[in-house]
């Protein structure tokens, strides 16, 4: 069999990517089926979650830091969106739902750049979402903050939207490029090992500029 040899092709690997992650969730479901993990849990735990998963008034998320779970009262989660969407400098009103406006718009935009071959009909199919949703919004509590009901920190999911696969696309090229900067950190091991390099001395003073 005779497979030629092809330049490196970002794009490929990009569509390469997305298909292998689906792969690797079809394959985990399957296994599911058959092959039971070990249970961490014993019996009174697994019927506390259980029972607590189906209350209807409360809300569970993950804190905002530190990887703790949080148990809300739904009520107080509902009210602190709606205090966050009510804020009128980050968030405003539209009349009607603009996603079938949205999908149009990238629809055209897509099938002119294909057409003008600035993008393969693999990238067009990549990119363009057939029948996609609305982002949903979610928060995560910032429970290390002093007060009453924590603040949460605003989460948009976009999954399944409009602009999923197209953010996937354009993020598969500024990846390479934002590793690069020298202003770049990866994660915290990552500064602990740039901070090795750097001699200390008495008059070194460390800065951490916190924006919130």
């Amino acid at each position: 069999m005779f497979v030629p040899i092809l330049p490196p092709d970002n794009n490929i690997d990009v569509f390469y990517k997305a298909v292998s992650t689906e792969l690797y969730i079809l394959e985990d479901k399957a296994n599911t089926c058959t092959h039971r993990p070990n249970k961490n849990l014993d019996h009174n735990e697994l019927r506390a979650l259980y029972k607590l998963s189906t209350y209807t008034d409360i809300v569970i998320r993950e804190a905002d830091k530190g990887g703790n779970v949080v148990i809300m009262n739904k009520m107080d989660y509902i009210a602190e969106i709606d205090r966050q969407l009510h804020d009128t400098q980050a968030y405003s009103v539209v009349p009607t739902n603009p996603l079938f406006d949205i999908t149009n718009l990238i629809k055209t935009k897509l099938t002119s750049w294909k057409n003008l071959c600035l993008i393969t009909d693999l990238e067009y199919r990549f990119m363009y979402t057939e029948a996609p949703r609305a982002p949903c919004i979610y928060i995560l509590p910032k429970i290390h903050k002093p007060g009453g009901f924590p603040p949460g920190r605003p989460i948009i999911s976009g999954i399944g939207s409009p602009t999923e696969h197209i953010s996937e696309y354009i993020d598969s090229f500024l990846q390479p490029l934002v590793r690069n900067l020298p202003s770049y950190i990866q994660d915290t091991r990552d500064l602990l090992c740039q901070l090795e390099d750097i001699e200390w001395t008495d008059d070194c003073v460390c800065i951490c500029i916190y924006l919130s």
